[in-house]
């Protein structure tokens, strides 16, 4: 029983790594064409720390999202 549990702990913290992966390449993708590059003149290392700084913005996104949501659940306000 224990096995399962951690089994699909690990399934989705791997679905939910590659979402994440997924949607920073595009972003990367999406700031190489605004600032008038071209993904192909890139090389793979400098690719992946584009990325990589897009997954970091995304997580701590979702980090800070979910800080809200808890002091609103517990009616802490603090916008108004």
């Amino acid at each position: 029983m224990i096995k399962l549990i951690k089994n699909t702990k690990d399934s989705l913290s791997k679905r939910v790594r590659l979402k994440v992966r997924k949607k920073a390449f595009s972003n990367a993708q999406s700031r190489i064409i605004a600032s008038g590059g071209n993904i192909d003149q890139l090389s793979a290392d400098d690719l992946e720390v584009l990325v990589k700084e897009e997954e970091d913005k995304i997580i701590s996104a979702y980090k800070d999202k979910g800080i809200v949501f808890l002091l609103a659940l517990i009616g802490l306000d603090f916008l108004s």
